[in-house]
């Protein structure tokens, strides 16, 4: 579906959350048997006009998992999300370095400290105001990636799971939400909450630069590597049980324990428009312009860096946000992406 604002499948042709949202896909056939990707885009989330949920999740094992996700996910993230102007930071270079008091969920990662405490690759810890959603799931292990080298032990019952990496813009109402960049008297504060487990990422583009929203919980990451051991479970051929290359995600009973589904979390203070908000054509005048939410085909060929040097280079010459998604796609396969390729850009 295809429209002024919004491009790709399943996407409105017109949206008041954001300026615009472009996604494409490719199932890479030459790799990969079937297509274990899924998306989600909702404008208007939860009967707010200035609420969006964008999700990305990675399958693998099959279908089955990916396709519960998708339906239902958004749908369990039903409680308001404290993001009322009293409790959001002015957006200057103060606040946007600092932490808000509110602490992560259970057993969730805070924003900007990765599981191993390890600097973030590619643009750094995220700069945030507070803490934020859930970043539940990317697990990577598809169906053709199972199994390390040498020898393993056998493997468990079939795995089936996903990677979600949902982001959710947000702003001054009393759910998450993206006022739309129309003229407007008074400034409102935008907050974009991410929240992911597994290796599906998120990148904003800030300042041209990217600033990494999610982590990569892979099982070759040390402290998720000690996690697993210290649950009874052990990765071998960077692989938990000799299987699955992530060590989060959601689904894969036969592993629970060793991979859980526990999200990082991020929290990230927009830097506000001007009064007037108009931001510049397409959103590109605007600190903040885009965030990217893709899959790993993407990740495992191209860079934060190369992606939001892509994008902005595309955006700013007045391309559409799904044409430039269908382009993304064209470098990762140009660049021998291996698995299944979703990417979803969307101009804040």
């Amino acid at each position: 579906m295809g429209g002024p604002n919004g491009w790709g499948p399943g996407v409105p042709p017109r949206l008041e959350c954001v300026t615009a949202v472009g996604f494409a896909e490719d199932a890479n056939p030459r790799h990969r048997p079937t297509m274990e990707d899924a998306h989600v885009v909702l404008d208007e989330y939860l009967g707010d006009r200035g609420t969006g949920f964008f999700g990305i999740y990675d399958g693998h094992g099959g279908r089955a998992a990916v396709d519960v996700v998708a339906t239902i996910l958004h749908q369990l993230d039903g409680t308001p999300l404290p993001v009322d102007a009293a409790d959001v930071p002015a957006p200057t270079a103060d606040a946007l370095a600092a932490s808000a008091s509110a602490g992560p969920l259970p057993g969730a990662t805070a924003p900007g400290t990765p599981p191993s405490g390890a600097p973030v690759e590619d643009g750094a810890a995220v700069e945030s105001a507070g803490r934020t959603a859930a970043d539940e799931g990317a697990d990577e292990g598809k169906a053709g990636e199972r199994g390390g080298g040498g020898a393993p032990p056998p493997p468990p019952p079939p795995s089936h799971g996903a990677s979600p990496s949902p982001s959710l813009p947000a702003s001054t109402s009393s759910q998450a939400a993206t006022p739309p960049p129309t003229p407007r008297r008074t400034r409102r504060r935008r907050v974009l909450l991410t929240a992911n487990v597994g290796d599906a990422r998120a990148v904003l583009c800030r300042d041209a630069r990217p600033v990494r929203l999610t982590y990569d919980h892979k099982a070759s990451d040390p402290s998720e590597a000690r996690r697993v051991a210290e649950a009874g479970g052990f990765v071998t051929s960077k692989r938990v049980n000799g299987v699955l290359s992530v060590a989060r995600a959601l689904g894969d009973h036969a592993m629970k324990g060793a991979v859980i589904s526990n999200p990082h979390l991020s929290r990230t203070v927009l830097v506000a428009d001007d009064a007037e908000g108009g931001g510049g054509a397409g959103g590109m005048g605007r600190r903040e312009p885009f965030v990217v939410l893709a899959c790993d085909g993407l990740w495992d060929v191209m860079t934060d860096a190369e992606v939001v040097a892509f994008v902005g280079d595309r955006l700013g010459r007045g391309g559409a946000a799904g044409g430039t998604a269908k382009k993304l796609v064209r470098a990762a396969l140009d660049r021998g992406s291996t698995d299944n390729i979703s990417v979803m850009v969307v101009v804040l």
